[in-house]
């Protein structure tokens, strides 16, 4: 009995060891993460921060890449080792080819600023709601008919720029968008009707540019 009960403390001790590893491991961890990660900067800090326009030279210090510009660089698809810079704000992505965003765009805690106009964007993916951070989003001339319902998630946007997609509409979860202040759709035929129920899905003063209408949906 006297030998049970000390195999018994010493199972005890040996799981309570384990777990106190275990969360040290966790917690070693989080650490690290939080150190690589930094609070986002201000405009005027970030305007001072280089901007990376290649990959190669991006990833030789991650921790430093704030802003990076991929455009015109004729890109069907963006390379995943975008997610290893986790202090991007601004990336731009631009007059490529891409026919669809990735989700791990989502994996980016920092990232503020997403130009990702003149492409053959035909889709948005669900994980686009889930880059909370988001103040500027420009999807401008490309295929998007339509916004997914995580869109309503974006409650910190501010500019949105869809001028020129397949639009038929917005989604009621866009509501949710209070910050909104400026959103283009010029280029996307609206009847006066849709304007109206546009106008009143996005907030009180909020500026929102409309083509004129040409009655071509009669």
């Amino acid at each position: 009995m006297v030998e049970l009960k000390l195999l018994t403390m010493m199972l005890k001790k040996n799981i309570l060891l384990c777990s106190l590893i275990t969360f040290l491991m966790v917690m070693g961890n989080s650490l690290k993460i939080s150190a690589q990660q930094k609070a986002p900067l201000d405009t005027f800090a970030l305007h001072k921060m280089a901007t990376f326009t290649n990959m190669k030279a991006a990833l030789v210090n991650p921790e430093a890449v704030y802003i990076l510009d991929l455009s015109k660089k004729k890109l069907d698809s963006l390379p995943p080792e975008i997610v290893q810079f986790k202090n991007l704000q601004i990336l731009n992505v631009s007059k490529n080819k891409l026919s669809r965003l990735p989700d791990f765009l989502a994996q980016l805690p920092n990232l503020q600023h997403l130009d990702a106009s003149k492409n053959k964007l035909e889709m948005l993916p669900d994980s686009i709601g889930f880059i909370q951070n988001l103040i500027n989003l420009d999807l401008g001339r490309n295929l998007i008919p339509r916004l997914p319902k995580s869109f309503g998630n974006l409650t910190k946007l501010e500019v949105l720029n869809l001028w020129d997609n397949e639009l038929g509409g917005l989604p009621p979860e866009i509501k949710k968008c209070q910050s909104l202040r400026y959103v283009e759709l010029r280029g996307i035929l609206f009847t006066p009707a849709e304007q109206v129920e546009i106008e009143g899905l996005l907030p009180e003063g909020c500026k929102i540019m409309f083509s004129p209408d040409c009655n071509c949906k009669d």
